[in-house]
């Protein structure tokens, strides 16, 4: 188990963390009862988490692509 945590990016870990803090903060607009605010709480983690993943992922593709050098494209 802590090969497998030492092998997950550190962009997967700001993701999560991130996914709990948005969790966290939204917590009190929650008017369920207990069991469904967990759940709640772990689907606003779940879905933070995977939009600033993809954030992540697209801003270094972007950059990425930002910093190749140009070749010219044979026509």
């Amino acid at each position: 188990m802590l090969q497998w945590i030492r092998q997950r990016s550190r962009y997967l870990w700001l993701s999560l963390a991130v996914g709990v803090v948005a969790a966290v903060a939204a917590l009190p607009s929650f008017t369920d009862p207990w069991p469904s605010n967990l759940g709640g709480f772990v689907f606003v983690v779940v879905v933070v988490t995977a939009l600033v993943r993809g954030a992540v992922a697209l801003g270094k593709a972007f950059m990425q692509g930002w910093n190749e050098p140009r070749y010219p494209t044979a026509r």
